[in-house]
């Protein structure tokens, strides 16, 4: 696999994929819908990595790639398929993330009696990326041979859920901006509303066509 086939740059982006992506998070739609987009818009995960401080150059983006092989022996172990294997290319070379999606229907915490807890969805979310980077990060040589990703080590995590409504609430708001802090660029939590905030301040830098 080269993965220079799966290069792309945010300089290809375009407003008409600024207005399908604030429809679909509108429409609040589902993790498998939002999925068949970004995978075939990829360019917009520059604007998740703009964030970080990396994607000047360009990004690779690398959808369903199986890092882990089905067990043939137990039937319980599938396997391990992150959603997207994602790169930012800067001066300093690739940084690399694992990015697990889950649907704009979906919250990130629930709350009862003023305490505030991950949804199950948000749970599982954050324990596949768990499972995900400890894999890589375990055998980050192996995969960066087989798969010729180029100075793949140590990825970092990203989960993209839910909507920027839900963090009307202040404690909800408070408890995920208090993650990010502890967990700043190695696991993070994000709304795809922020991911549309970050589009839309690029659009108005580069002015896309």
């Amino acid at each position: 696999m080269s993965f220079m086939n799966y290069k792309y740059s945010k300089f290809n982006s375009t407003k008409n994929q600024i207005s399908k992506l604030e429809s679909l998070i509108e429409s609040k739609v589902s993790e498998t819908e939002m999925d068949s987009f970004l995978s075939k818009n990829p360019e917009i995960f520059a604007f998740a990595l703009h964030g970080f401080q990396t994607g000047h150059h360009g990004i690779i983006v690398i959808p369903k790639q199986q890092i882990k092989a089905k067990s043939k022996i137990d039937s319980e172990d599938y396997g391990l398929i992150p959603d997207f294997l994602v790169a930012g290319e800067n001066s300093d070379g690739y940084q690399w993330w694992v990015i697990e999606l889950k649907g704009v229907n979906h919250d990130t915490f629930s709350k009862d009696n003023n305490r505030v807890y991950f949804t199950d969805t948000a749970n599982k979310g954050v324990f596949q990326l768990l499972e995900y980077i400890d894999f890589c990060n375990k055998y980050q040589s192996v995969l960066r041979d087989t798969f010729g990703l180029k100075d793949f080590r140590e990825p970092n995590g990203l989960l993209i859920i839910g909507h920027e409504d839900e963090f009307k609430d202040n404690k909800k708001k408070s408890i995920k901006g208090a993650w990010n802090r502890m967990h700043q660029k190695r696991l993070e939590i994000r709304t795809f509303s922020w991911l549309l905030r970050e589009f839309k301040r690029q659009d108005q830098y580069h002015n896309f066509k």
